[in-house]
């Protein structure tokens, strides 16, 4: 603790000399890491992207994941002037006129930006944000799953924030009006099939030949 505390107010190359002389004199079991990045980091950044763009709830998990990893990594400076942040600008007024399908360019536009890892972490991130999208047009595309009163679980998991890859995973429940609307038809269809079958088996028995004792 007194080596962490140490460190408190460092920044740029002292910050960068203390890690490099004590970077063996800390252990972090990675359970606890990724139960802090989960549990605290994500929950941050999430609410700092909600207040930097608009619509942010309209997107699909893995379309909000990936802005999620994108801010997390550039920060939410998507009203910065100058070339360098052309493209955030650019997404969000994409969000504000909800023109969702343009971002996944506007991501790949920043690989100009850098010849490292973040030219396949932006990548990573437009394919996730494309995986988003295509998810919404299936959900649209299915009529026979209710959609009165659906309520989307975002569970955004930033790419590259600990292990280098991302995912966004989808829950879908529905109100209790949902569930009213269409469980008491398929009860009564199911009710319905058990019955005809029953009675259905039941007048083939009486028919069949009896066996001998």
């Amino acid at each position: 603790m007194g080596l962490l505390l140490a460190a408190r107010g460092l920044k740029g190359a002292s910050a960068a000399n203390f890690v490099r002389n004590n970077r063996n004199s800390i252990r972090i079991p990675w359970a606890v890491a990724q139960r802090e990045f989960q549990e605290r980091e994500m929950v941050k950044w999430e609410a700092r992207l909600d207040k930097a763009l608009p619509n942010t709830d309209l997107l699909q998990p893995d379309s909000y994941g990936a802005l999620v990893s994108l801010a997390y990594n550039r920060g939410t400076s998507f009203d910065l002037p100058g070339p360098r942040y052309l493209e955030m600008r650019s997404i969000k007024l994409c969000m504000a006129a909800k023109k969702f399908n343009e971002i996944p360019a506007h991501i790949r536009s920043m690989k100009r930006l850098w010849n490292n890892g973040l030219v396949a972490r932006r990548e990573r991130e437009a394919l996730l944000f494309e995986k988003g999208l295509k998810a919404a047009i299936g959900v649209r595309n299915q009529p026979s799953i209710p959609t009165h009163g659906v309520v989307v679980v975002r569970n955004a998991v930033t790419i590259g924030a600990l292990s280098g890859a991302g995912a966004g995973a989808l829950g879908v429940m529905t109100s209790p009006v949902a569930h009213v609307q269409w469980f008491a038809p398929l009860a009564i269809l199911t009710i319905g099939t058990i019955a005809a079958c029953v009675s259905l088996h039941v007048t083939r028995h009486r028919l069949l030949p009896k066996a001998d004792p």
